[in-house]
């Protein structure tokens, strides 16, 4: 039998097709190799959704940060209390706090004066509470935010005995004294509620819980005794 020197043919596989009609890319390019256009995708994907995650992360940002102070915002402050509950165990302390004659300096000096006194309010909190947290009382999280033009919020948690309370309260009274008000150039007012009974502090307006207390109603009574608090320097001035 002579032997057939003519074309080699391909196997043909079970499915019918030929191998030489497959299309592999163009094997002598690397860069267009099958392997590497799977892991040019895959490198796509993968910055798009980075992309997709920093823009969420900005967005959140916004949402719960005030840009001016770098602290929370009032929607952070309600999403921390929104489960919060006295009667279930929780605990802690509110204190309001509100720059005194923001407006009529903004009126007076200008909102680029009334701005540098809103960024200096929001450093000393940032301040005395971090050090209240890390060093004087063994009580959980100090959460602050500013939530108004003039007006802050510092929420302490877990302050539950009458010690911590007198401790936190005589702290409070001297970190934001007359003289330590003078000394930073800010004049402003505060208030102060409990989630349970108040130990009042000689120089500081404290008001206790109520029955069915809430984030809201503790809010209102440290916000009342704010008030309380800037209607006496009015009446001084």
């Amino acid at each position: 039998m002579s032997e057939d020197k003519g074309e080699v043919r391909q196997p043909i596989p079970k499915n019918g097709l030929s191998l030489k009609k497959l299309d592999w890319g163009d094997q002598s390019d690397p860069e267009k190799s099958p392997g590497a256009i799977a892991m040019n995708a895959a490198d796509k994907i993968y910055t798009a959704s980075k992309k997709i995650k920093e823009e969420l992360e900005r967005a959140k940002k916004a949402a719960f940060i005030d840009t001016a102070t770098d602290l929370p915002n009032k929607n952070a402050w309600l999403e921390t209390v929104k489960h919060f509950d006295p009667n279930r165990g929780d605990s802690g302390t509110i204190i309001v706090i509100d720059i005194n004659r923001l407006k009529e300096i903004n009126d007076s000096l200008g909102h680029t004066v009334g701005d540098v006194l809103i960024k200096k309010m929001a450093d000393l909190i940032k301040k005395t509470f971090t050090r209240a947290h890390d060093s004087l009382f063994s009580i959980g999280d100090v959460n602050a935010a500013r939530i108004g033009g003039d007006e802050f919020l510092i929420y302490a948690r877990d302050i539950q005995t009458k010690e911590q309370q007198q401790r936190f309260e005589k702290f409070v009274n001297e970190s934001f004294s007359e003289e330590k008000q003078k000394a930073t150039g800010i004049s402003f007012s505060f208030g102060m509620a409990h989630f349970d009974q108040s130990i009042d502090i000689e120089g500081i307006d404290v008001i206790g819980r109520e029955e069915d207390d809430t984030h809201k109603t503790t809010f209102d009574r440290a916000d009342k005794a704010m008030y309380k608090m800037k209607n006496k320097l009015k009446e001084v001035s």
